[in-house]
């Protein structure tokens, strides 16, 4: 009767570890760091780059949303394609620790038209150049299907 138990016990035991120690070395997804909102984020040498997206109205224009911090003192330049192909450059002066919206807080957003297929739900190609070479960005770009959105929309058409 003991043999038996010990093996019960020996079994139970051995179950118990092979079965949680899965959970011991894997890599808890709800851990990792992220961008808490509906935008991207990139970090760049002397900037970094928050809640990118851009907001197509009813017809092609849209409207490029975000914050840009800085580290140092920066131009920044953002770059993308218009309807017609042509890039589009937008540049911004920063000066270091002070947050530049764009499109937030009462300033103005990068307008500029969307090739016509491209819809809500899809990722469109930016880019971000600080002076260390241009880095791809690849904002949602949404509708005026959200309310917080709609406003932006609506300038639009």
């Amino acid at each position: 009767m003991n043999l038996r138990k010990i093996i019960t016990v020996a079994v139970i035991s051995t179950s118990l570890v092979a079965l949680s120690g899965c959970s011991l070395t894997r890599n808890v997804e709800s851990l990792q760091p992220y961008a808490p909102s509906d935008g991207t984020q990139l970090n760049l040498e002397s900037v970094k780059a928050r809640n990118f997206l851009i907001v197509k109205g009813s017809s092609n224009q849209a409207i490029l949303i975000g914050s840009l911090v800085p580290t140092t003192d920066a131009v920044v330049t953002v770059q993308t394609l218009n309807a017609e192909g042509s890039q589009v450059d937008f540049k911004v002066s920063l000066t270091a620790g002070v947050k530049a919206d764009i499109g937030y807080n009462g300033t103005e957003g990068f307008r500029f038209a969307l090739p016509v297929e491209e819809i809500a739900g899809n990722m469109y190609s930016v880019y971000l150049n600080d002076g260390s070479g241009p880095i791809e960005l690849l904002v949602p770009i949404v509708d005026g299907t959200l309310q917080e959105y709609r406003p932006y929309a609506e300038q639009l058409n």
